[in-house]
């Protein structure tokens, strides 16, 4: 049953027709288009002042239903990240909206975001929503050479350490870092990685393990590499990556589904 202060709402806009410009706007959002695989969706609400009018949860079960919600008159920032977990913790920040950061290690969430200004001057609203992928996997295999059966730390060095729930950037440096893992003759590494502000801040440095300490071995610029390639950061999905260091040939390949690309390089483990 609708409370006294929402029928009275109600009867207000309805009935009175010389000034309906304190009356709500009643948006209705599809979800129906969203992978029913990214189990959850949680959905922020801000004003122009970048307050907060809401926050919500939606469950993959719920995505075909009406999502109708009322915002108030002018424009409202209307954010979705999907797939947040225990990898991606919320933080409350001095700005306007809160931030994502990763978690400790190599595999951060599958994040995947949707955001847009929504106007709400009218009495009634509707949009749809199409998330993007915010993410790509990164892969690393050194191969051949002093690498076989050699145990190595990677590092990745990133601009980027987060995200604000409206999309901006968390222009913050993180390191994030695995040990590879062998399989037969090569180190492998896996990492996943959000999506950069700018490519000109990545890059990957290897460390030769033993049994008393780390030592780097060599530092590579891969996110100069990636540009120089044409991969695209702003691209709607990002694509996954692999990376093989090729120790005996010395050189370094790069290659995603659409392309792949051999840089000579002096590579001595």
């Amino acid at each position: 049953m609708a409370s006294l202060a929402a029928l009275s709402s109600i009867f207000s806009c309805t009935m009175v027709q010389e000034d309906r410009g304190g009356c709500p706007c009643w948006y209705q959002i599809d979800f129906s288009k969203v992978d029913p695989q990214i189990e959850k969706l949680h959905l922020w609400f801000f004003n122009d002042a970048g307050v907060l009018l809401r926050r919500d949860t939606l469950i993959s079960s719920n995505y075909d239903d009406v999502y109708e919600i009322e915002l108030e008159r002018g424009r409202v920032g209307f954010y979705v990240w999907g797939n947040l977990s225990e990898n991606t913790f919320l933080e409350d920040s001095l700005a306007s909206t809160p931030i994502l950061r990763r978690g400790e290690g190599a595999h951060a969430d599958p994040l995947c975001w949707y955001g847009k200004l929504l106007d709400t001057d009218s009495e009634q609203g509707s949009d749809v929503v199409y998330v993007r992928r915010e993410y790509a996997d990164l892969s690393i295999v050194l191969k051949g050479g002093a690498a076989d059966g050699q145990g190595f730390l990677i590092k990745l060095q990133c601009g980027t350490a987060g995200r604000y729930v409206d999309g901006s950037f968390l222009d913050e440096p993180v390191i994030l870092q695995t040990n590879t893992v062998n399989d037969g003759a090569n180190g492998l590494a896996h990492f996943r990685l959000f999506r950069q502000k700018s490519l000109h801040d990545l890059s990957m440095g290897i460390s030769r393990l033993d049994d008393k300490d780390t030592y780097i071995v060599k530092d590579i610029p891969i996110g100069e590499l990636m540009l120089k390639c044409g991969y695209d950061m702003q691209e709607e999905d990002l694509q996954d990556i692999a990376v093989v260091v090729d120790v005996a040939a010395g050189k370094v390949i790069l290659y995603t589904e659409d392309w792949e690309t051999v840089i000579y390089v002096d590579v001595i483990l």
